[in-house]
């Protein structure tokens, strides 16, 4: 927690914590990739409420909303844990509400972390508080927003939900004006357990595919620069995660052509003398050798009809779905 208050040193929710009457609500917000996150717990009544904030340790990625979520969650989790420990709380409950049914899932009973779960570190820190705290825990989704709505069935809960995301707002203000930069450092988390990193940024989703990727991008990386597709230099300038996620975007038969094209197995003339099915690797349409770079290149007057045509369609399609200028113009000088 960067900043949390109480004028009676929490006494007054640390009762209502064992009588099962106190509430906490926490909201997020996230600017680039500047997260803050704000929380409040309370009693019967607003009196001597325990308020705070906290900027959301790193790496925050540009739209990850959840783990802004999670910190003020993981905020109100261990803030309690501490008032339980000094007030001598053995035993209560307290009712914790957010706008993100996803950030509350970790305070379901049956709920167990696992590595493909988003945010793992924060999920994973999060749940270990609540199995470590000494009171029961009732998760409430309210709708965000809801002073500018009709009210749900939560109306006090939502009202403090406006509230928090007020607090948050200003918070983030505050610090988008001051900081030097706004990517979010790596802080340690309490109860995150074993933390995996990649160079100098953490993993916070170890799953299977991530693991792989980390492991053998490398490798294959380093094949294509060997087998010459494209010189060493040119491996750090390419988005290897634009990549990643627009292929499954393709068609089935798409990925299928442009592997093979990329590694020159397809059928191509020096291809198929490789593989003795014929003697020689001329283009049929100009004579040239033809491997998979010649297709692209090949000055036929065939060839160059098939091109035009395909350019033709690009620049269509460019200007239909509003591109921006500047990337039309890379796009379609870089491809002549």
């Amino acid at each position: 927690m960067q900043h949390a208050k109480s004028n009676d040193h929490g006494d007054t929710v640390a009762q209502a914590i064992a009588q099962g009457m106190a509430v906490a609500v926490s909201d997020g917000s996230l600017r680039y990739t500047l997260g803050t996150s704000a929380f409040l717990i309370e009693g019967a009544t607003s009196n001597h409420h325990v308020i705070g904030y906290n900027r959301v340790p790193g790496p925050v990625e540009e739209g990850d909303s959840h783990r802004c979520k999670l910190s003020g969650l993981y905020a109100i989790a261990n803030m309690v844990n501490c008032l339980c420990r000094l007030h001598a709380v053995t035993s209560g409950s307290i009712t914790i509400a957010c706008d993100n049914t996803s950030a509350l899932k970790p305070k379901a009973v049956d709920f167990l972390p696992h590595p493909r779960q988003k945010n793992l570190d924060l999920i994973q820190a999060l749940w270990r508080s609540i199995q470590e705290s000494p009171v029961t825990w009732k998760p409430v989704h309210v709708y965000g927003h809801q002073g500018r709505k009709v009210k749900d069935s939560h109306r006090c809960l939502a009202s403090l939900n406006c509230q928090m995301d007020a607090l948050v707002k200003q918070c983030s203000a505050f610090l988008f004006k001051r900081l030097p930069s706004l990517a979010s450092p790596h802080l340690p988390i309490h109860n995150e357990g074993w933390t995996l990193w990649g160079g100098p940024s953490k993993i916070t989703s170890p799953s299977r595919p991530t693991l792989y990727g980390l492991i053998m991008d490398p490798v294959t990386q380093i094949g294509w620069v060997r087998h010459k597709r494209f010189p060493l230099e040119a491996k750090e300038t390419i988005d290897w995660k634009a990549c990643s996620e627009g292929m499954p975007a393709l068609k089935p038969s798409h990925p299928r052509w442009i592997t093979k094209h990329a590694s020159a197995y397809c059928d191509v003339g020096t291809t198929l003398v490789k593989w003795m099915h014929q003697d020689d690797d001329k283009c049929p349409r100009c004579n040239a050798s033809e491997d998979t770079a010649h297709v692209l290149r090949c000055q036929a007057e065939g060839a160059n009809e098939v091109w035009s045509e395909s350019m033709a369609k690009l620049t269509t399609y460019l200007v239909e779905s509003r591109t921006h200028p500047d990337l039309q113009r890379a796009l379609l000088e870089n491809l002549s």
